[in-house]
Protein backbone atom coordinates (compact mmCIF):
# COMPACT_ATOMS: atom_id res chain seq x y z
CA UNK A 1 0.00 0.00 0.00
CA UNK A 2 2.95 2.32 0.71
CA UNK A 3 4.15 1.92 -2.86
CA UNK A 4 0.70 2.84 -4.17
CA UNK A 5 0.71 5.97 -2.02
CA UNK A 6 4.07 6.88 -3.49
CA UNK A 7 2.62 6.45 -6.97
CA UNK A 8 -0.31 8.75 -6.14
CA UNK A 9 2.19 11.45 -5.14
CA UNK A 10 4.00 11.17 -8.46
CA UNK A 11 0.88 11.19 -10.65
CA UNK A 12 0.25 14.98 -10.60
CA UNK A 13 3.81 15.50 -11.85
CA UNK A 14 3.38 13.30 -14.94
CA UNK A 15 -0.13 14.40 -15.91
CA UNK A 16 0.96 16.19 -19.08
CA UNK A 17 2.97 13.18 -20.26
CA UNK A 18 0.03 10.83 -19.70
CA UNK A 19 -2.21 13.18 -21.67
CA UNK A 20 0.23 13.15 -24.57
CA UNK A 21 0.20 9.37 -24.45
CA UNK A 22 -3.61 9.46 -24.50
CA UNK A 23 -3.63 11.73 -27.57
CA UNK A 24 -1.14 9.45 -29.32
CA UNK A 25 -3.23 6.36 -28.56
CA UNK A 26 -6.35 8.13 -29.82
CA UNK A 27 -4.71 9.00 -33.15
CA UNK A 28 -3.14 5.55 -33.58
CA UNK A 29 -6.43 3.83 -32.73
CA UNK A 30 -8.33 5.81 -35.36
CA UNK A 31 -5.68 5.29 -38.06
CA UNK A 32 -5.33 1.55 -37.43
CA UNK A 33 -9.10 1.02 -37.50
CA UNK A 34 -9.36 3.02 -40.72
CA UNK A 35 -6.49 1.06 -42.30
CA UNK A 36 -8.08 -2.33 -41.64
CA UNK A 37 -11.61 -1.28 -42.56
CA UNK A 38 -12.09 2.21 -44.07
CA UNK A 39 -15.88 1.89 -43.99
CA UNK A 40 -16.15 0.91 -40.31
CA UNK A 41 -16.81 4.33 -38.80
CA UNK A 42 -17.83 2.87 -35.44
CA UNK A 43 -14.52 1.00 -35.25
CA UNK A 44 -12.64 4.26 -35.82
CA UNK A 45 -14.66 5.99 -33.11
CA UNK A 46 -14.09 3.08 -30.75
CA UNK A 47 -10.35 3.06 -31.53
CA UNK A 48 -10.10 6.77 -30.77
CA UNK A 49 -12.10 6.31 -27.57
CA UNK A 50 -9.28 4.17 -26.16
CA UNK A 51 -7.05 7.23 -26.05
CA UNK A 52 -9.93 9.30 -24.71
CA UNK A 53 -10.20 6.96 -21.72
CA UNK A 54 -6.52 7.56 -20.94
CA UNK A 55 -7.08 11.32 -21.22
CA UNK A 56 -10.03 11.23 -18.85
CA UNK A 57 -8.04 9.11 -16.40
CA UNK A 58 -5.23 11.67 -16.43
CA UNK A 59 -7.69 14.46 -15.52
CA UNK A 60 -8.08 12.74 -12.18
CA UNK A 61 -4.38 13.01 -11.24
CA UNK A 62 -4.25 16.65 -10.03
CA UNK A 63 -7.16 16.07 -7.66
CA UNK A 64 -5.97 12.89 -5.99
CA UNK A 65 -4.13 14.93 -3.36
CA UNK A 66 -7.47 16.38 -2.23
CA UNK A 67 -8.53 12.98 -0.84
CA UNK A 68 -7.49 11.84 2.63
CA UNK A 69 -4.18 10.00 2.43
CA UNK A 70 -5.64 6.76 3.75
CA UNK A 71 -8.19 6.73 0.86
CA UNK A 72 -5.83 7.62 -1.98
CA UNK A 73 -4.50 4.11 -2.56
CA UNK A 74 -7.96 2.58 -2.73
CA UNK A 75 -9.31 5.32 -4.99
CA UNK A 76 -6.34 5.02 -7.32
CA UNK A 77 -6.70 1.23 -7.58
CA UNK A 78 -10.42 1.48 -8.36
CA UNK A 79 -9.94 4.18 -11.02
CA UNK A 80 -6.93 2.40 -12.52
CA UNK A 81 -8.78 -0.93 -12.68
CA UNK A 82 -11.80 0.74 -14.32
CA UNK A 83 -9.52 2.42 -16.87
CA UNK A 84 -7.82 -0.87 -17.78
CA UNK A 85 -11.22 -2.57 -18.10
CA UNK A 86 -12.49 0.15 -20.44
CA UNK A 87 -9.31 0.06 -22.54
CA UNK A 88 -9.50 -3.72 -22.95
CA UNK A 89 -13.23 -3.61 -23.71
CA UNK A 90 -12.83 -0.87 -26.32
CA UNK A 91 -9.86 -2.67 -27.89
CA UNK A 92 -11.87 -5.88 -28.28
CA UNK A 93 -14.87 -3.92 -29.56
CA UNK A 94 -12.69 -2.07 -32.10
CA UNK A 95 -11.19 -5.31 -33.41
CA UNK A 96 -14.65 -6.88 -33.67
CA UNK A 97 -16.07 -3.92 -35.60
CA UNK A 98 -13.04 -3.86 -37.91
CA UNK A 99 -13.32 -7.49 -38.95
CA UNK A 100 -17.10 -7.85 -38.89
CA UNK A 101 -17.61 -6.34 -42.35
CA UNK A 102 -14.65 -7.93 -43.98
CA UNK A 103 -14.51 -10.05 -47.41
CA UNK A 104 -8.84 -15.63 -53.32
CA UNK A 105 -7.64 -15.27 -56.42
CA UNK A 106 -10.67 -14.23 -58.40
CA UNK A 107 -9.41 -11.71 -60.90
CA UNK A 108 -12.70 -11.34 -62.69
CA UNK A 109 -13.37 -7.70 -63.51
CA UNK A 110 -16.53 -6.58 -61.79
CA UNK A 111 -18.25 -3.79 -63.56
CA UNK A 112 -21.67 -4.64 -62.31
CA UNK A 113 -24.75 -2.52 -62.57
CA UNK A 114 -26.93 -1.99 -59.54
CA UNK A 115 -30.51 -3.22 -59.88
CA UNK A 116 -33.25 -0.62 -60.19
CA UNK A 117 -33.70 1.36 -57.01
CA UNK A 118 -37.15 2.61 -57.91
CA UNK A 119 -39.84 1.46 -60.30
CA UNK A 120 -40.30 4.81 -62.00
CA UNK A 121 -43.30 4.97 -64.36
CA UNK A 122 -42.35 4.97 -68.06
CA UNK A 123 -42.99 7.94 -70.31
CA UNK A 124 -43.63 6.99 -73.93
CA UNK A 125 -42.11 10.03 -75.67
CA UNK A 126 -39.69 10.11 -78.64
CA UNK A 127 -37.01 12.10 -76.75
CA UNK A 128 -36.49 9.64 -73.94
CA UNK A 129 -33.78 7.89 -71.95
CA UNK A 130 -33.29 5.13 -69.44
CA UNK A 131 -30.70 4.92 -66.70
CA UNK A 132 -29.60 2.33 -64.18
CA UNK A 133 -29.65 2.61 -61.25
CA UNK A 134 -32.93 4.44 -61.76
CA UNK A 135 -33.08 6.61 -58.66
CA UNK A 136 -36.07 8.97 -58.68
CA UNK A 137 -34.05 12.02 -57.64
CA UNK A 138 -31.57 11.43 -60.46
CA UNK A 139 -34.30 10.84 -63.02
CA UNK A 140 -36.04 14.09 -62.06
CA UNK A 141 -32.76 16.02 -62.32
CA UNK A 142 -32.07 14.59 -65.80
CA UNK A 143 -35.58 15.33 -67.03
CA UNK A 144 -35.40 18.96 -65.85
CA UNK A 145 -31.94 19.50 -67.32
CA UNK A 146 -32.37 17.76 -70.68
CA UNK A 147 -36.09 17.92 -71.44
CA UNK A 148 -35.97 14.17 -72.12
CA UNK A 149 -38.37 11.82 -70.40
CA UNK A 150 -37.55 8.65 -68.55
CA UNK A 151 -38.65 5.47 -70.31
CA UNK A 152 -38.03 1.92 -69.12
CA UNK A 153 -36.22 -0.28 -71.65
CA UNK A 154 -35.27 2.65 -73.86
CA UNK A 155 -33.15 1.32 -76.74
CA UNK A 156 -31.68 4.60 -78.00
CA UNK A 157 -30.35 6.39 -74.92
CA UNK A 158 -29.58 3.75 -72.32
CA UNK A 159 -27.31 5.00 -69.54
CA UNK A 160 -25.62 2.86 -66.91
CA UNK A 161 -23.65 3.86 -63.83
CA UNK A 162 -21.05 1.19 -63.21
CA UNK A 163 -18.04 0.87 -60.92
CA UNK A 164 -14.42 0.18 -61.77
CA UNK A 165 -12.63 -2.26 -59.49
CA UNK A 166 -12.45 -5.94 -58.65
CA UNK A 167 -13.94 -8.21 -56.04
CA UNK A 168 -10.98 -10.39 -55.07
CA UNK A 169 -11.21 -13.80 -53.45
CA UNK A 170 -8.94 -14.49 -50.49
CA UNK A 171 -6.85 -17.57 -51.11
CA UNK A 172 -8.13 -20.79 -49.50
CA UNK A 173 -11.17 -19.02 -48.05
CA UNK A 174 -14.70 -18.31 -49.22
CA UNK A 175 -14.19 -14.65 -48.39
CA UNK A 176 -13.81 -11.64 -50.66
CA UNK A 177 -12.90 -7.96 -50.62
CA UNK A 178 -13.39 -5.07 -53.06
CA UNK A 179 -10.26 -3.33 -54.35
CA UNK A 180 -11.94 0.06 -54.60
CA UNK A 181 -12.69 2.07 -57.72
CA UNK A 182 -14.46 5.02 -59.29
CA UNK A 183 -17.82 5.46 -61.05
CA UNK A 184 -18.25 5.48 -64.83
CA UNK A 185 -21.19 6.64 -66.94
CA UNK A 186 -21.95 4.40 -69.92
CA UNK A 187 -24.19 5.23 -72.89
CA UNK A 188 -25.42 2.26 -74.93
CA UNK A 189 -22.57 0.13 -73.62
CA UNK A 190 -19.81 2.67 -74.35
CA UNK A 191 -17.98 4.81 -71.83
CA UNK A 192 -19.34 8.34 -71.79
CA UNK A 193 -17.71 9.87 -68.71
CA UNK A 194 -15.51 8.83 -65.77
CA UNK A 195 -16.30 10.28 -62.35
CA UNK A 196 -12.82 9.78 -60.93
CA UNK A 197 -13.72 11.90 -57.89
CA UNK A 198 -16.70 9.68 -57.08
CA UNK A 199 -15.16 6.56 -55.61
CA UNK A 200 -16.17 3.43 -53.77
CA UNK A 201 -13.56 2.73 -51.11
CA UNK A 202 -11.77 -0.56 -50.63
CA UNK A 203 -13.52 -2.90 -48.22
CA UNK A 204 -11.73 -4.67 -45.40
CA UNK A 205 -8.79 -6.85 -46.39
CA UNK A 206 -9.91 -9.56 -43.96
CA UNK A 207 -12.78 -10.51 -46.26
CA UNK A 208 -16.52 -11.02 -46.21
CA UNK A 209 -18.97 -13.34 -48.00
CA UNK A 210 -19.34 -12.38 -51.67
CA UNK A 211 -22.97 -11.28 -51.38
CA UNK A 212 -22.16 -9.02 -48.46
CA UNK A 213 -19.33 -7.33 -50.36
CA UNK A 214 -21.52 -6.90 -53.43
CA UNK A 215 -24.40 -5.49 -51.38
CA UNK A 216 -22.03 -3.03 -49.71
CA UNK A 217 -20.81 -1.83 -53.12
CA UNK A 218 -24.37 -1.41 -54.40
CA UNK A 219 -25.40 0.46 -51.26
CA UNK A 220 -22.43 2.83 -51.58
CA UNK A 221 -23.18 3.41 -55.27
CA UNK A 222 -26.79 4.19 -54.44
CA UNK A 223 -25.70 6.81 -51.90
CA UNK A 224 -23.26 8.32 -54.41
CA UNK A 225 -26.03 8.59 -57.02
CA UNK A 226 -28.40 10.29 -54.58
CA UNK A 227 -25.74 12.70 -53.29
CA UNK A 228 -24.48 13.69 -56.75
CA UNK A 229 -27.64 13.61 -58.85
CA UNK A 230 -27.13 17.12 -60.29
CA UNK A 231 -23.55 16.40 -61.35
CA UNK A 232 -24.53 13.09 -62.96
CA UNK A 233 -27.49 14.73 -64.71
CA UNK A 234 -25.15 17.37 -66.18
CA UNK A 235 -22.87 14.68 -67.60
CA UNK A 236 -25.86 12.81 -69.01
CA UNK A 237 -26.87 15.99 -70.81
CA UNK A 238 -23.36 16.34 -72.24
CA UNK A 239 -23.44 12.73 -73.48
CA UNK A 240 -26.80 13.03 -75.24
Amino acid sequence: MLKILEVTKILPQITSKIRLVGLAIMLIGILLARFFNPEALLAQISGGAIGLVVLIFSLFFPYIKDFPEYQRGKIFLISFSLTIFLILSLSIFTVFLSIYHLPVENTQENRNVVPNMVNYPPNIIDSSFSIYPSDKILITAIEKLTGYKYKINNNDNTFELIYEGRIVKIENKELYYFTGGYIKLMLNGKECYSFENLTIERTSIFGNPYNEVENRIHSTLKNIVISNSNLIAQKVKECL
